[in-house]
């Protein structure tokens, strides 16, 4: 990126380089693109049993009560299969992260 600045002791104008470090949208669309494949995957990686009640809380943000309501489960045990479905989402997420991957 260049940047035009006039000198505070003459007329004359100079060309500075700056340069531009942020990410272009075609990159920042294809980080967004492989974190939600990485998400995705580690979704379908919790058990079914326990993906429903995740998904309602994460993706679709209800609440343990509504949840509780729509699954017709008991609100102890919607908080526990949200619980677990998180750790088993944590197991498949974490190394990525910890990694430090920058898609």
């Amino acid at each position: 990126m260049s940047l035009w600045t006039r000198s505070a002791d003459s007329d004359e104008e100079k060309t500075l380089d700056i340069e531009d470090t942020r990410k272009s949208p075609d990159e920042v669309d294809q980080r967004r693109g492989n974190w939600e494949r990485l998400f995705s995957r580690a979704i379908q990686r919790i058990p079914v049993k326990y993906r429903e009640s995740f998904v309602l809380r994460e993706i679709n943000e209800l609440s343990y009560e509504e949840i509780a309501a729509v699954t017709g489960l008991k609100l102890g045990t919607v908080r526990s299969r949200i619980n677990r479905a998180r750790n088993h989402f944590r197991q498949v997420v974490a190394p990525v992260v910890e990694k430090g991957v920058d898609f």
